[in-house]
């Protein structure tokens, strides 16, 4: 029993260790350009355009703040998340990339959900 118990102890410590560990930031090309936020009546708006050194361009009827970034991170598990901040803060989220549609979040909270414009 104590060393099932001990063992149990380790893979804690370890995956600990692994979720915590940098993950590392990339800006992967099929997120450059436009895209279209689906509002909460079904219609859309708000178009943020994702820029290849990881800035966060807005439109004058919706302007995003010069210090907004978005990067896709990868922790040492291999999981990746969408992540959107500033230079010291994001927020990052899973996501599901498909056929033009980029879907980001889910679970509990709804999810948010682009499609990509021209």
């Amino acid at each position: 029993a104590m060393e099932m118990k001990s063992f149990y102890t380790l893979a804690i410590v370890c995956c600990a260790v692994a979720c915590r560990a940098q993950a590392t930031k990339s800006y992967p090309n099929e997120f450059f350009g436009r895209w279209e936020r689906q509002l909460s009546d079904g219609s859309w708006g708000d178009t943020l355009e994702f820029r290849q050194d990881g800035r966060v361009g807005g439109v004058s009827s919706h302007p995003v703040p010069q210090s907004a970034r978005w990067h896709v991170a990868q922790n040492a598990l291999g999981s990746r998340t969408f992540c959107v901040g500033d230079d010291n803060n994001s927020s990052c989220k899973p996501y599901s990339l498909s056929d033009g549609r980029l879907t980001v979040g889910g679970g509990p909270d709804k999810p948010t959900v682009f499609r990509r414009i021209p």
